[in-house]
């Protein structure tokens, strides 16, 4: 049975750094279940048939794969393109039946990124051909579902680096082999294996640094594999026009900051790339953003007590290239006019607990009328 060549780093889940976390995207994608979120993540090596799907669908970055990362496809595309002079770079699935020495075959089309539409571009192609078969029954059928986006987001990004319209091009071709060869039962090997995973699962209840070797620690923050790739791509390209894009379900967002805040470090503690970064001052605290590590996670939204950051609607897709740092808000350093403890905030003279009660009194006086 083939070991995992899956590497996942913690520190950067969703579910980890947040508990209240609802995100589901890879364990929701993983065909096989190999993968748990609850008590903490953890990947079953030997159910892991290695298709890269949840590279593909984990916005935050969580995994990466040393024999099928993008990097390591990339090489292959640039074989193609370098050696043979291959234009239309075209992406098949390995079950679909196809036979062809210019394709780039995945174990599933759910495996395709952004990063992996855009390389071609980067080698000179003038076109991206992806030969989709009918999946119905197959073992990865329900991975399909974030392909969608990820074509949409492909089609933006090739807009943005100066690329015509229709240069990804589906074509739809013949059915697959049929699901993979599964076990019907468990063999005496699967049994203690199970036993083996259920022991690991309650060890890492216990202890959340069990179980991977490659964690880093709870709250480190970097830009994972796929960002980091993504945005070495974009600068490889000379030309990018203004591109708009709703956030809606994408791995990008744009965020303002209300009244509300009190200048907490809630938002750029949890949040796992380090697009949000507080910085105390001598007269207050400045909060910075950084559009383009920024993986839509919206853990900063959903954990700020206070409601103080929202999501917009539209992101530039030039931030992925600029890397330009913004200046969301300077909280000032203040003393209370009603009960003298130190606070941050805005215009207000009076702290947030003061704030709170006197709403709290306003309130009660209006239900008494």
């Amino acid at each position: 049975m083939q070991r995992s060549d899956i590497i996942y780093e913690t520190a950067l889940c969703s579910r980890v750094r947040w508990r209240h976390s609802k995100c589901d995207l890879c364990r929701e994608g993983c065909a096989l279940g190999a993968l748990q979120l609850s008590p903490q993540l953890l990947l079953d090596e030997d159910q892991c048939t290695n298709c890269g799907i949840c590279i593909s669908r984990c916005p935050n970055g969580v995994f990466w794969s040393q024999r099928l990362g993008d990097s390591v496809i990339a090489q292959e595309i640039a074989r193609l393109s370098s050696d043979k002079g291959i234009r239309t770079v075209v992406f098949s699935c390995s079950r679909s039946g196809q036979s062809d020495d210019n394709s780039i075959f995945l174990p599933c089309l759910g495996r395709l990124t952004e990063n992996l539409l855009l390389v071609p571009f980067a080698f000179g192609a003038n076109r991206v051909e992806i030969r989709w078969p009918e999946c119905n029954g197959c073992t990865y059928e329900k991975c399909l579902s974030h392909l969608e986006l990820v074509l949409f987001f492909g089609s933006k990004l090739t807009a943005m680096i100066g690329k015509e319209d229709g240069c990804i091009l589906v074509t739809k071709v013949g059915k697959y082999l049929g699901p993979l060869s599964l076990p019907d039962r468990l063999s005496r090997r699967d049994l203690f294996h199970k036993f083996r995973v259920e022991a690991t699962q309650t060890v890492a209840a216990f202890f959340p640094e069990f179980g991977n070797s490659h964690q880093k620690e709870t709250w480190a923050q970097f830009v994972g594999a796929k960002r980091a790739y993504l945005l070495k791509l974009l600068r490889t390209f000379p030309r990018h026009t203004a591109t708009c894009v709703t956030t809606e379900n994408m791995p990008l967002a744009s965020i303002a900051i209300n009244s509300s805040c009190v200048g907490c470090p809630v938002c750029s503690t949890l949040c796992p790339t380090g697009a949000l970064e507080r910085i105390e001052k001598s007269d207050g605290v400045d909060i910075y953003f950084r559009p383009d590590i920024c993986v839509g996670c919206k853990i900063c939204q959903e954990a700020c007590l206070f409601q103080a950051i929202s999501i917009l609607p539209t992101y530039e897709l030039q931030s992925l290239v600029t890397g330009k740092r913004q200046h969301l808000a300077h909280l000032k350093r203040k003393n209370c006019t009603k009960c003298a403890t130190d606070f941050l905030g805005f215009e207000e003279e009076i702290c947030p607990t003061c704030r709170h009660e006197q709403g709290d009194v306003a309130l009660s006086l209006t239900r008494r009328g």
